[in-house]
């Protein structure tokens, strides 16, 4: 490859190079100036044939300019302008618009060091804002092949992201490096698809799997190689990420190996995100409250954050002239501006009411902007002190839980109702209005004190991840398949979970098969079982169960605190006789579950359930690990004697 041009050369007696901004195996990206256009900024992408002979650098300059007449038949104002292609020096170049801004890889680094993340808002509005730019260019059989974080650009002035760097040219640079090649693949390695990395072959499909890899990495701070599990090329980003459910569903479809199972079309994924609820939305069983004066409250910004001051780059400044450096423009504009923001006031403060914040969110990396007081012919009324000193408090209690963030809210907000709104069945449907302050606290009263039990927990940080993560459709599953690696029928596991969850949740859930709450309560109460259930499954992983040797020693001793239970496994065989006993001092409840595979569902299968008799004996359906679960039903601390005996057994 030739050696890269002196910055301050003037190509073409035009374009002088100011700096280089990026080199790679196809050639190199330099930032220049148009001095035939009042030194306007431009970016010219340098292309350099590997092979000089004459009929190969022939057939590359008839394949560039083949692909960049596609380049030029692109209009739009999030995609840099194509300019022109020239030769010199035996290398060929592309002329595009310059986009002053930063790339998307620039702002993920700067958050990491700040230890943030991008929020859902922020995801969302970078999907509402490019795929249109998508759909555009796949109406004109373009394909971008390319797409990631580097490839993104926030702009400056407006902070629409530019999508740059069409992968169409890195393919054509491969092609003109080796052309006795075929079809060749193009794309980040992560990012790009199979389908693309493995056979070249891309489809409108493609971009939006690597939209869908843009988006995860930037919701969860990781790389691909951290989120995508090899062996099963499945995704794992939730646990690192806060989303919507909706949103998680989404992208997970985009994110599918096989293109036929993703969006047919970008215009399909903008059609499902109009079902994605968007942030700040208040209590589902509060109607809108007062709002508090601003000196008093914190402010909840509802949308898209403030778009930052970002520096400018690097370079030389440029004049640049447009109709705006008129003044009677900018004047006139501004009238009409004055009066338009005038009239849509009236008919905005003649029509609604004033709502409240939501329950405040207290995580740290959440940030909004200041909110600008509007004017109203109405006073602004006041929270009750009451209710503002429980908004103040939960967001304290939330902070020290780590359960900030806005999928966080909504969890907790549904939580709350889930406890509060059966206990209230004259709500129909479970509302309250700003004059039902009573009961508004009670609403409050409620969510503290499932704070404070959630606080006694000693949540583990797995499972304060889980209480971010919606996705309990497919979660079920995936818990129920780590528990058979472990030997363990997932119904013992839901013994387990079933223990603690009632315990903290004691006379405020009836009492019933804890797994049915998934469903019922999705993502309230439902959520915090799941999430218990991962809880237990992480402990199990790190410490398996007991293996007992029936025939040697025939049992075991131990303690269990208010909500605690264990797990025992024993290997046998079918058709022998096994006999189990359980002392204890207080009340217990225990299962004998058959090994894992076997038919039915739990209350089918089980050969013993939730039983407080002391003791059990039946014959063995099948071969395998049995399980006995013992759970504490006691409010205090209690010791058992577990003791098994059988016919014959299999020793491990």
């Amino acid at each position: 490859m030739h050696p890269p041009f002196p910055l301050e050369t003037v190509l073409q007696n035009r374009y002088r190079l100011l700096q280089l901004l990026g080199q790679g195996g196809f050639g190199r990206t330099y930032l220049a100036e148009d001095q035939n256009r009042f030194n306007e900024l431009c970016v010219l992408k340098e292309l350099t044939p590997a092979q000089t002979q004459p009929d190969a650098l022939s057939k590359a300059k008839e394949l560039f300019h083949r692909e960049a007449k596609v380049l030029y038949q692109i209009q739009h104002a999030q995609i840099p302008q194509f300019r022109e292609t020239f030769e010199q020096d035996q290398r060929l170049f592309l002329v595009q618009d310059y986009v002053e801004g930063r790339t998307y890889r620039a702002l993920l680094e700067e958050y990491r060091a700040q230890g943030r993340r991008f929020s859902e808002a922020e995801v969302l509005f970078l999907l509402q804002q490019l795929l249109p730019v998508l759909a555009y260019l796949h109406s004109q059989g373009i394909v971008h092949r390319d797409i990631s974080p580097e490839n993104l650009i926030r702009r400056a002035r407006d902070g629409q992201p530019v999508l740059i760097d069409f992968g169409v040219v890195k393919q054509l640079a491969t092609q003109l490096q080796r052309p006795d090649q075929g079809l060749t693949a193009v794309g980040k390695l992560g990012y790009a698809p199979s389908e693309q990395m493995q056979t070249g072959r891309v489809y409108p499909s493609s971009d939006l799997y690597a939209l869908a890899v843009t988006a995860v990495v930037l919701l969860s701070g990781r790389e691909p190689p951290e989120l995508l599990d090899d062996t099963t090329l499945t995704w794992r980003w939730q646990a690192w990420a806060t989303t919507s459910p909706e949103l998680a569903q989404i992208l997970d479809r985009m994110l599918s190996s096989q293109p036929g199972e993703r969006y047919a079309a970008t215009n399909d994924v903008l059609q499902a995100l109009r079902e994605v609820p968007q942030p700040g939305l208040v209590p589902s069983s509060l109607s809108p409250a007062p709002a508090a004066p601003l000196s008093q409250v914190q402010t909840w910004a509802v949308g898209l954050p403030a778009e930052p001051n970002l520096p400018a780059a690097p370079v030389r400044a440029v004049a640049r002239h447009s109709l705006w450096d008129r003044p009677w423009v900018v004047a006139a504009f501004c009238v009409g501006l004055a009066l338009t923001s005038g009239l849509i006031s009236w008919a905005v403060s003649s029509s609604v009411r004033v709502e409240a914040p939501p329950v405040p969110d207290a995580s740290p990396s959440q940030s909004s902007s200041p909110a600008k007081p509007t004017p109203s012919p109405r006073p602004t009324p006041t929270l009750d002190p009451r209710e503002q000193a429980y908004r103040t408090k939960l967001a304290t209690l939330r902070q020290e839980l780590g359960l900030g963030g806005e999928a966080h809210e909504r969890f907790f907000i549904r939580l709350v109702d889930d406890v509060f709104c059966p206990q209230h069945p004259e709500l129909r449907p479970c509302k309250l209005g700003t004059e039902q302050i009573d009961l508004r606290l009670q609403w409050f009263g409620t969510a503290e004190e499932l704070l404070n039990r959630l606080k006694q927990a000693n949540l583990s940080e797995t499972l304060r991840v889980q209480l971010g993560n919606y996705q309990l459709k497919t979660d079920p599953e995936r818990w129920k398949q780590a528990a058979h690696q472990l030997n363990l029928n997932s119904c013992a596991l839901a013994d387990l979970t079933d223990a603690r969850f009632y315990q903290l949740f004691q006379g405020w859930v009836p009492q019933g098969r804890g797994q049915n709450l998934v469903a019922q309560y999705e993502p309230g109460l439902g959520q915090v079982w799941m999430a218990l259930a991962y809880d237990q499954l992480a402990a199990m992983q790190a410490n398996p169960p007991q293996v007992i040797r029936v025939r040697r020693d025939g049992g075991s001793e131990g303690s269990l605190e208010p909500g605690e239970g264990k797990i025992y496994l024993a290997r046998l065989r079918e058709g022998r006789t096994l006999a189990v006993e359980l002392e204890s001092n207080r009340a217990t409840q225990w299962s004998v579950y058959p090994p894992v595979g076997a038919p039915g569902r739990c209350e089918e299968s089980a050969l013993l359930q939730d039983s407080s008799d002391p003791g059990w004996a039946g014959q063995l359906p099948q071969s395998g690990f049995y399980q006995v679960v013992v759970v504490s039903a006691a409010p205090e601390r209690l010791d058992y004697r577990l003791k098994l005996e059988a016919q014959e057994t299999e020793e491990d």
